[in-house]
């Protein structure tokens, strides 16, 4: 075997281990974060808090992630392919619709209204917070004649 052929069998391989340790780590800390909603959970039933768990835990989150006691590394991957796959949470609340069909015939119109409404509410403080974050982390730079790109040398 040839000195190239040797690094292109180590590369594969490495490769390998590289996508398991990415698929593990997803894995992870898709249970950390479920862990965290569990807890938060029974925390809320527990204390007998008016709001869910879930929001508890994504408020704990959002204050260990915004405190630095926890690295966005540590759950990032998880929460991206939970973003990534949103859509597959939806299911059962379009099943749920199907079941109780006859409350949509009586009450459709109203619950359609609070969709629409519900739905142009959260598009528009998604897209203002959005913009607020993204000239937080990229501001506009002062003018200095040069428009971007590449350095001129």
């Amino acid at each position: 075997m040839t000195a190239q052929a040797q690094w292109l069998h180590v590369d594969k391989h490495l490769r390998r281990r590289v996508k398991l340790w990415r698929l593990l780590a997803t894995v992870v800390q898709i249970a950390v974060l479920w862990l965290v909603a569990a807890l938060c959970t029974v925390l809320s039933t527990a204390l007998h808090l008016p709001i869910p768990g879930s929001i508890v835990g994504f408020a704990l989150v959002f204050i260990l992630l915004k405190s630095g006691l926890l690295p966005i590394a540590w759950i990032e991957r998880g929460a991206q392919f939970l973003l990534g796959e949103l859509l597959l949470f939806f299911v059962p609340s379009a099943v749920g619709v199907v079941q109780f069909s006859s409350v949509v015939r009586a009450h459709g119109l109203v619950i359609y209204l609070i969709i629409f409404v519900g739905t142009a509410l959260v598009m528009t403080v998604t897209g203002l917070s959005s913009e607020r974050i993204a000239r937080r982390v990229d501001p506009p730079s002062v003018s200095t004649g040069h428009t971007g790109g590449s350095a001129d040398v």
